[in-house]
C-alpha cells in the first residue's frame, strides 16, 4: 500500500475517534429535562426534591436532588409566593 494512502487513512481514523470521543463526553454531561406542571414543581420543592432552579421571566429550569434529571415549567404571572417557598427550602 502506498505510504500517502496509509497516512490519509491514519488521519481519517484519528479524526473519527476524536469526534466519537467528543460526542460521548458531551452526551454524558447533558441532563435530560422533562416538562412538569407548576403544581408538581411546588410539591417537589416543598418535599426537598429540588436541588437548584434558574428562573428567567416566567420560565423555570431546574434539577432534582440526587439525579441527573432536569425539569422545566412555567410560573403563573400572579404567583409571587413561589419565591418565598424557594427561599424557605434553600
Amino acid at each position: 500500500m502506498n505510504s500517502s494512502v496509509k497516512a490519509w487513512l491514519f488521519w481519517i481514523v484519528l479524526i473519527c475517534v476524536a469526534l466519537l470521543l467528543f460526542m460521548v463526553v458531551r452526551t454524558g454531561q447533558t441532563r435530560k429535562e422533562v416538562s412538569i406542571t407548576f403544581t408538581d414543581f411546588v410539591n417537589k420543592v416543598k418535599e426537598g426534591q429540588v436541588k437548584d432552579v434558574t428562573i428567567s421571566g416566567s420560565e423555570v429550569h431546574g434539577a432534582y436532588a440526587g439525579q441527573n434529571l432536569g425539569f422545566t415549567t412555567q410560573i403563573p404571572p400572579s404567583y409571587n409566593s413561589v419565591y418565598d417557598i424557594l427561599i424557605e427550602k434553600n
